[in-house]
């Protein structure tokens, strides 16, 4: 009989997320639903997204790129996907920043995870995350985009 093996949560992390939704990347805000956390721990804010375009476009458009000799060939409007955060607890901003230039990626066969920001939480308090998208990034609403919001150490 084969050993028990626990899955991947970079594979699943939609089993494992405080909170996962499909969202649309049009120029504006999302809130999420407000989410309790058991244990403090820092936790991550990420966009999933499909590889429906070539591999090398999904990268240029999402900012994760690995470095100027993959961005060199990337469009000047690149990266499409701009965003700033908020971490909200009982209506106040507890948390804020915004989407980092360098990778922060996970890349998969089906997907790329791109970091979005990370921050601690509380155990026992209750929180909503806000993303500010400021950049129309409509064009990769055919990536299926998912936010996340994840313990850390699930998602890295």
């Amino acid at each position: 009989m084969a050993p028990f093996v626990v899955p991947n949560p970079k594979r699943y992390p939609q089993k494992y997320a405080a909170v996962y939704m499909p969202v649309s990347l049009v120029e504006g805000r999302v809130r999420t639903p407000e989410f309790l956390v058991a244990k403090s721990q820092w936790y991550a804010i990420v966009l999933q997204v499909e590889e429906p375009l070539p591999p090398l476009r999904m990268r240029c458009m999402t900012g994760a790129t690995l470095g100027p000799l993959d961005a060199k060939d990337c469009e000047k409007d690149d990266p499409i996907l701009r965003a700033d955060w908020t971490v909200w607890e009982d209506e106040r901003i507890v948390e804020w920043g915004s989407i980092p230039n360098n990778c922060g990626c996970i890349f998969t066969n089906e997907n790329i995870f791109k970091n979005v920001g990370s921050f601690p939480l509380d155990a026992g308090k209750k929180y909503v995350v806000q993303v500010h998208f400021t950049k129309d990034g409509t064009a990769l609403n055919v990536a299926n985009p998912h936010l996340i919001v994840i313990p850390h150490g699930d998602m890295y």
